[in-house]
């Protein structure tokens, strides 16, 4: 809605004047640390460069009653340069209730009045962190933290990915080996980032004529691709996300819900994630590289420790003579088990 983004827009460029119209002067303004602010604490802190440099919402509702509503939303908030002779920061610069990284469940309760819609209330709250161990007998990847993000090259050779070890699968979703389609998966992250490398071996390769790289390409798995199924929900495990590449550097991101009609968001979700790929011809390799960001992915802040659910694929050759690749076995002919798959764990 228009108070909304009105509010949004005072609070990055420091509108104080805007500020004074969108909130309410009994505005209640809390924190995920519990601590609460009044109209002019919050006004303060905006005015003396300790409020956001930027506010992103997604997955908002808005509920109307009357002259009041509820807009709920899952909010990423991004601080402030430090300014020298500053503390730490903003936003909420060394206050407890500071949101810090990551992103936050928001409530806002706006009220009409003679002064149109503005804020009386706000309450943030952070997602509940994930499982950190993996239940007995489910196989583990361990993502490493890399010092810094990187653009995807598709080497493993690369500075980026020389040394780091993955896992390695020949078998299909049955168990049964596949001959000469080994398929190797490694990851690393950052505090923004998750990567993925494939390296797969193929005998012959299935490519779409045309190929585009800059757009979306529907129904890629009908060719040669590498799929990775991530879940940050551990309690609706229906819930996760596909992404895809081809050695041709096409992609697709799909939001999957297997638990309801709706079937999730689908090919209208878009992750912003990059991908590289490329072709060994002389080898009969082929890499592909993912690079997504946390923030499509998981509703938390990464930290070593931290599990995702995680399902490792690949469909290879041509017509009648397809081979699906996969690193754990589904018990059914579809990659789409999410009872089946693996973790995918973030280690120093």
């Amino acid at each position: 809605m228009a108070a909304m983004h009105a509010w949004i827009q005072a609070t990055v460029n420091q509108d104080i004047a805007g500020l004074q119209r969108i909130l309410h002067d009994e505005l209640v303004y809390t924190h995920s640390a519990a601590t609460t602010q009044t109209k002019a604490e919050v006004i303060k802190d905006v005015q003396e460069g300790r409020g956001p440099a930027g506010i992103e919402l997604s997955d908002t509702t808005i509920r109307v009653y009357d002259n009041t509503a509820l807009v709920k939303s899952m909010v990423m908030v991004r601080g402030r340069p430090r300014n020298p002779g500053q503390g730490q920061a903003g936003p909420r610069s060394g206050n407890p209730g500071s949101p810090g990284p990551g992103p936050l469940y928001i409530m806002h309760v706006l009220v009409k009045g003679p002064q149109g819609w503005q804020v009386v209330s706000r309450q943030a709250t952070r997602p509940a962190p994930p499982p950190t161990a993996a239940s007995p007998g489910a196989a583990v990847l361990s993502s490493h933290r890399a010092p810094a993000d990187a653009e995807p090259t598709a080497d493993p050779a690369s500075g980026f990915w020389r040394g780091v070890e993955g896992i390695v699968t020949q078998s299909d979703y049955s168990g049964d080996r596949v001959p000469n389609h080994r398929t190797e998966v490694r990851s690393r992250w950052t505090d923004r980032h998750l990567y993925l490398l494939y390296a797969g071996q193929y005998e012959e390769l299935n490519l779409k004529p045309d190929p585009s790289s800059s757009t979306e390409t529907n129904r890629l798995w009908n060719w040669d691709v590498a799929e990775a199924f991530l879940g940050a929900d551990f309690e609706n495990i229906q819930r996760y996300k596909e992404l895809q590449v081809s050695p041709q550097g096409e992609w697709v991101d799909l939001d999957i819900d297997r638990g309801t009609g709706s079937r999730g968001g689908g090919s209208a979700w878009n992750s912003g994630f990059q991908v590289k790929a490329r072709i060994d011809a002389a080898n009969k390799i082929w890499y592909g590289e993912m690079k997504i960001p946390f923030a499509a992915i998981a509703p938390w802040q990464p930290a070593a420790g931290r599990e995702l659910r995680a399902g490792l694929f690949r469909i290879a050759g041509v017509e009648g003579n397809k081979k699906f690749i996969s690193w754990q076995v589904t018990g059914g002919k579809t990659f789409h088990v999410p009872e089946k798959f693996g973790r995918l764990k973030l280690v120093e």
